[in-house]
């Protein structure tokens, strides 16, 4: 933000990075790594295997109380 001419704040805005990739991705033509076969064969079982480990390390379950104690519901 130091190089900034004028920063905008907006509350409560819902939109992420990867929506507004998927969104302009598609109006320019740039393709989604997820159409791409060879892409998906080496980013499931990653997947798969980052969440049987985070399952297995209950940190599921650190996040969703870290998440309750801090109180960011009454953020979103």
């Amino acid at each position: 933000m130091q190089n900034a001419r004028k920063v905008i704040r907006i509350d409560k805005c819902f939109t992420t990075a990867a929506d507004m990739f998927l969104y302009f991705g598609q109006r320019t033509g740039i393709p989604s790594p997820f159409m791409n076969p060879t892409f998906l064969r080496q980013y499931v079982p990653r997947m798969l295997a980052g969440t049987a480990k985070k399952t297995d390390q209950r940190r599921y379950l650190d996040d969703t109380l870290d998440f309750l104690d801090q109180q960011l519901m009454r953020k979103l």
